[in-house]
């Protein structure tokens, strides 16, 4: 006689040789669930490991996109912001016309986010803009700032959302960084609560 009990399902003997007749009563068992819900192994089950597979793939490239540095120059005021719409002046030349911004567009801190962080201090309120001397004294952004993304970049990101440019502009490889971090804490399973 054993010393744990088990219990024998209707139709069966206890000399069945079925895996569920040597089971302890009341005790469940994770694959018996997986069989009753998923099935056993078959087509659908390669399926899903394939889905799973390919998944993982894009939540290892996610900071790719969401991370992506667009173009950014000064907000100005509304009045003058609503002025260059009705105009319809490029970003490029609303750029250069607010604050220093360099000529060649291909510059290594319009991709980092290291443009646009000045614009050029202005007296009076009117929307008549006009280059200022290179000299002009600037200020920081008031206002914010005016997303451009690139020509191939994915439109939204967490850069332009948050205003991640300039002083902000550490922020990004940061959250990086901290979504790495918690993909591997996620990975090894560590229960945080």
């Amino acid at each position: 006689m054993s010393a744990h009990p088990t219990a024998i399902p209707p139709g069966e003997d206890e000399h069945s040789s079925s895996p569920s007749s040597q089971k302890p009563v009341g005790l469940l068992q994770l694959d018996d669930v997986y069989d009753r819900i998923v099935g056993s192994h078959g087509l659908w089950q390669v399926m899903i490991v394939i889905l799973v597979c390919f998944s993982t793939c894009s939540v290892a490239t996610f900071s790719v996109y969401a991370n992506a540095v667009p173009r950014s120059r000064c907000k100005m005021e509304l009045e003058v912001e609503k002025s260059l719409a009705e105009r319809a002046v490029s970003f490029h030349e609303a750029a250069t016309l607010i604050g220093p911004w360099p000529e060649d567009p291909n510059d290594e801190g319009l991709h980092q986010g290291r443009q646009g962080c000045r614009r050029y201090k202005r007296s009076g309120r009117g929307t008549n803009l006009q280059k200022l001397p290179g000299n002009s004294s600037t200020e920081a952004c008031p206002h914010g700032h005016v997303f451009d993304p690139w020509e191939h970049q994915y439109p939204s990101s967490i850069v332009a959302e948050w205003d991640l440019v300039c002083d902000g502009a550490w922020k990004v490889p940061f959250s990086t960084s901290m979504y790495m971090v918690g993909m591997m804490i996620v990975s090894q399973g560590v229960k945080l609560v």
